[in-house]
């Protein structure tokens, strides 16, 4: 009965998580990059192997301004991307390290993995639309091309670091609300 309750209450957390993340058309407002990236983590863990791992740490304080629906889809996205590249190494369970903290006027968001990494003729065209290394039906090469364009328009920045064999480091770093509404206060002023 306790194993019914505790599945039965896993799956109205992700119920929850899934209804979050699928309002994608709430406006631009001010929200908690630790929030949103909890909730990504959490939706990854709920098809997670037992032989993966996810470390967080959260020391981001900053709000930034975003839709929180599609900046929770460029975390989930990082996050699972960082899952598939990282095997299982005989029975030791892989981990993917998460950070989000303040860096001056911004708040950066990483997602490191030990894994594969990406060969260095493939790092340039990562972004690009329909540009995938999945064999045929496991992926559409849209995932990193649109959480680029979520991050560009929230007026940040996304980054991947990567050497073959020693894994992946992304990077989003996205403007601290504070920054931005004091550019809209220079920019106001004559």
């Amino acid at each position: 009965v306790d194993e019914i309750r505790h599945g039965v209450s896993r799956v109205a957390q992700i119920v929850r998580d899934i209804r979050s993340f699928s309002r994608l058309d709430t406006p631009a407002a001010p929200c908690r990059v630790p929030v949103l990236v909890e909730r990504a983590v959490q939706m990854a863990r709920a098809g997670m192997p037992n032989c993966a791992r996810i470390a967080t740490q959260y020391d981001a304080t900053s709000e930034v301004i975003a839709d929180a629906g599609r900046l929770s889809q460029v975390f989930l996205s990082l996050v699972l991307n960082a899952l598939e590249a990282t095997p299982a190494n005989d029975g030791i369970a892989r981990t993917v390290d998460v950070r989000a903290f303040d860096d001056g006027d911004s708040v950066v968001i990483e997602v490191r993995d030990e894994g594969v990494g990406i060969a260095p003729e493939v790092l340039p065209r990562i972004f690009d639309p329909f540009f995938t290394t999945k064999e045929p039906g496991k992926g559409t090469g849209l995932g990193l091309s649109i959480s680029y364009g979520i991050v560009r328009s929230a007026g940040g920045t996304m980054t991947v670091e990567s050497k073959r064999g020693l894994g992946t480091v992304a990077r989003v770093t996205l403007p601290a609300a504070s920054s931005v509404a004091a550019a809209g206060a220079r920019a106001a002023c004559p």
